[in-house]
C-alpha cells in the first residue's frame, strides 16, 4: 500500500497541473488582448439626434454558424423598439454588436448616419444605460451601486434618480438609506429591488438610450407590474430597445422586431403583428391562453390582452 500511495499521488499532481496549463492558456488568451481605449483611440466623439440604423449586419460567434444573417432595422431617436422571437433567434446579440462588445462581420451600423465603429468607444458606451436580467451589485453602499464610483454623479442625482424609478420609498426604510452596505450581488435585496437599481443606474448616468434585455424575465408577475411602472419613468424623453420574453412589457412599443432564425421575418406595431404574423400570434397565445376567448378580431385581441397583461 506504501508503494502505490506516491504513485497516486503523482497522478494526482499530473492532472492538477494539466488543469493549471489550461487555466493558464485561457489566462494568456485575455492578457494578450489588445485593450480596448487602443482600439478607438481617435475615435470621433458621438451624438445621437436621429437614428440608428443596422443595414443588412451578419455576425457568427463561430465559423460558419450565422446568428445574424443580414440584419436590417432603424430605430428613430425617441423611439421604443421591441426585439422579440425565440432563444436563440439573435435578440442579445444584436444589441451586443450595438454596445459594441463584438465586431461585426458584415454589413454596417450607423449613428446619424457615421459608422458605428468610427466612434469612441468609452463615449458611445456612455450614452447607453444597459439593464440586464442578471443585475451585477457588488459588495459596497446603494449610493456605490447606483453611480458606480463615478464621482460625477452626486448623491443628489442618485436620490433623484431613486425617486424617479419608485426605489426611493424602499431605500429610505433600509437601515442606513443611502449608506446602507450590500451583500456580493446584493444577496440583502428581492430581485425587484435589485432591478430598480438597475433602473436608478441608467437614469443617474442620463443615458440617451436604454437597453433592456429580458429585464423582467426574473421577477414574478406582481413585481413585474411595479417594475413596468419604473420603466416607464425611465424610458420617458429616451430612446429605447427592449429585449423581451413577456410580451405584456412591450405592448405599447412603437416597434416591434420578430426575430427567427437570426433573421428579422417581421416588424410593426404590436396589433400589425397580431393580425399579420402567425408567429407572433402563436406566442401571444402561449403567454396569454385566455385571449382564445376574446374572437379573432384584431381590435378586440389587443383591448383584451392589454388586460390581462
Amino acid at each position: 500500500m506504501r508503494l502505490f500511495e506516491p504513485l497516486f499521488a503523482i497522478g494526482e499532481n499530473i492532472r492538477g497541473i494539466q488543469q493549471a496549463r489550461v487555466a493558464m492558456s485561457r489566462i494568456f488568451s485575455i492578457l494578450d488582448l489588445e485593450p480596448e481605449e487602443a482600439l478607438n483611440a481617435a475615435g470621433e466623439k458621438p451624438s445621437f439626434q436621429k437614428s440608428i440604423s443596422f443595414n443588412k449586419v451578419s455576425f457568427s460567434y463561430k465559423e460558419g454558424e450565422p446568428v445574424l444573417d443580414a440584419v436590417s432595422f432603424t430605430v428613430e431617436k425617441g423611439q421604443t423598439v421591441a426585439l422579440v422571437g425565440a432563444s436563440g433567434s439573435g435578440k442579445t446579440t444584436a444589441v451586443s454588436l450595438l454596445c459594441r462588445f463584438y465586431p461585426y462581420a458584415e454589413g454596417e451600423i450607423l449613428v446619424d448616419g457615421r459608422p458605428l465603429n468610427a466612434l469612441d468607444l468609452k463615449a458611445w458606451r456612455r450614452m447607453i444605460g444597459l439593464v440586464l436580467q442578471d443585475i451585477y451589485l457588488f459588495p459596497g453602499t446603494i449610493l456605490e451601486n447606483v453611480r458606480v464610483y463615478d464621482d460625477e454623479v452626486s448623491e443628489l442625482d442618485v436620490f433623484g434618480a431613486l425617486k424617479t424609478v419608485h426605489a426611493a420609498d424602499f431605500v429610505r426604510r433600509l437601515p442606513n438609506e443611502l449608506r446602507t452596505e450590500l451583500h456580493e450581488r446584493g444577496a440583502n435585496l428581492s430581485m425587484g429591488e435589485k432591478q430598480l437599481l438597475s433602473f436608478a443606474r441608467a437614469v443617474a448616468f442620463d443615458a440617451d438610450i436604454v437597453i433592456m434585455d429580458e429585464a423582467t424575465a426574473s421577477v414574478d408577475v406582481a413585481t413585474e407590474r411595479k417594475i413596468q411602472e419604473s420603466m416607464g419613468e425611465l424610458l420617458k424623453g429616451r430612446t429605447a430597445i427592449i429585449v423581451a420574453h413577456r410580451l405584456s412589457s412591450i405592448l405599447k412599443a412603437d416597434k416591434i422586431l420578430f426575430f427567427k432564425d437570426g433573421r428579422i421575418v417581421a416588424q410593426g406595431r404590436h396589433e400589425e403583428l397580431l393580425s399579420s404574423l402567425p408567429d407572433y400570434e402563436e406566442l401571444v397565445r402561449l403567454q396569454f391562453p385566455d385571449l382564445e376567448n376574446t374572437g379573432r378580431d384584431a381590435d378586440e385581441r389587443l383591448v383584451a390582452l392589454e388586460t390581462l397583461a
